[in-house]
């Protein structure tokens, strides 16, 4: 094998010795018992390392390692000890015919040694749901936590393996949105797991995600509109005018306006100011007030205090449904302001803005349908005693939709 050089100035080959280890001369005609390599100090940066191997090749397969580390990494391949590096060497060669890594060894051993010693799935879900700073957040983790926990909850983190994931996932039979929202929400568990030292991997990582269908957004007609918040008006015992006009009017998601105040509004400057601490992302956002939103609670609405309660609010909406014959169609509250708007202003960088989105990739992916402007103008006419265009929906027959619990609102509006 032709000698390799780390530069034209440094030859680098394996020297013949015989079975005292003295070097042989080249006229000499005995047969090497050793191959000798030297790394001089030029190469190393520190000392000179000196390795002695019975075949040719092992000395040449040294070579190539040592260069290819100089190249790579300069000096620091060489500040390990020689013990270290001999026994790196060894044990890479002899995983070489199993096709596995010294890497991928050694997390495998770590892993066996956490399953061994390591802490079990539901003594972490109690740590793991303390770093949610939101309530309604937490809670809607803890769901997902929870369900996956009555089967895997004693089993030790490390112990649970993806065949393991999708197997449990196989036997719930869920449609891929849920498959997809249960695998995200378990992934972010392992993933604060491996950042705090408890797994090694993310077993969600080898776990496939279903692919969902893009389905156009359910929005509420005008008339639906008007039917829900004259109907809101109306039964005041239900407390639903004002969350439904600031969700209607403003795009405000239900779960900010649990947490709003009615002092975030501001009538006489016309713009609703929601705070840090109100936002799903964290960041303020500044809402114009639109007519249409005076008109509906501009003279009505409280002036301090929580705008809405969330005491057995899902049975309150399904009421208010029930009594205004208007199906209730999942966050089409915010989807119907965004759908109107766009129509009517075409403007969706400023819509991107009043809604709090990053990009308006996400508007035109998951907020809005096809409206026509004619039925936007309408919307933003919408004003209290608007009576509806056509006849009422019959009631036959009619449910309203089910599971829609105030926390599983929150954990998957957009």
């Amino acid at each position: 094998m032709a000698a390799l050089k780390t530069s034209s100035k440094m030859p680098l080959k394996a020297v013949k010795l015989d079975a005292s280890k003295r070097v042989i001369p080249k006229a000499a005609l005995t047969k090497p018992r050793w191959w000798r390599v030297t790394l001089g100090k030029k190469m190393t940066g520190t000392g000179k390392i000196r390795r002695f191997f019975a075949t040719e090749r092992e000395a040449n397969e040294f070579i190539a390692a040592a260069v290819a580390a100089a190249r790579q990494r300069g000096h620091f391949a060489f500040n390990i000890p020689q013990k270290l590096a001999v026994e790196a060497l060894e044990l890479t060669r002899e995983l070489e015919a199993h096709g596995v890594s010294l890497t991928q060894a050694v997390k495998l051993y770590l892993n066996y040694r956490a399953q061994l010693v390591g802490r079990s799935y539901s003594d972490l879900i109690p740590e793991y749901l303390r770093t949610k700073a939101k309530p309604e957040y937490r809670r809607a983790q803890e769901i997902s936590l929870r369900l996956f926990e009555k089967e895997f909850g004693r089993k030790s983190l490390n112990g649970i393996e993806p065949h393991s994931i999708e197997k449990w996932l196989d036997g719930k039979k869920w449609q891929p949105l849920n498959r997809r929202n249960y695998v995200r929400d378990l992934a972010m568990f392992f993933n604060w797991a491996k950042l705090h030292g408890h797994v090694t991997d993310n077993p969600c990582d080898k776990v496939k995600r279903p692919k969902v269908p893009r389905l156009v957004p359910a929005i509420y007609t005008v008339d639906e509109v008007n039917r829900l918040l004259n109907t809101a008006r109306e039964h005041t015992e239900l407390g639903l005018l004002d969350m439904y006009a600031i969700a209607f009017f403003a795009g405000v998601r239900i779960g900010e306006i649990l947490r709003m105040r009615a002092e975030m509004i501001d009538w006489e400057e016309g713009e609703i100011r929601l705070l840090p601490s109100v936002t799903k992302s964290g960041s303020p956002r500044n809402i114009e007030i639109f007519d249409a939103l005076r008109a509906w609670i501009g003279e009505e609405s409280s002036e301090k205090g929580p705008l809405v309660s969330p005491v057995n609010l899902r049975l309150r909406r399904q009421q208010l449904h029930l009594l205004a014959a208007v199906p209730m169609k999942r966050n089409a509250l915010r989807h119907s302001f965004a759908s109107y708007h766009s129509a009517k202003y075409r403007d969706p960088g400023g819509l991107q803005l009043l809604l709090g989105q990053e990009t308006t990739n996400v508007l035109f992916s998951h907020y809005l349908a096809a409206t026509r402007k004619m039925d936007a103008l309408a919307f933003f006419e919408s004003r209290p005693g608007s009576k509806p265009r056509l006849k009422p929906a019959n009631l036959t027959g009619f449910q309203s939709q089910p599971d829609l619990a105030v926390s599983n609102e929150i954990r998957d509006a957009a």
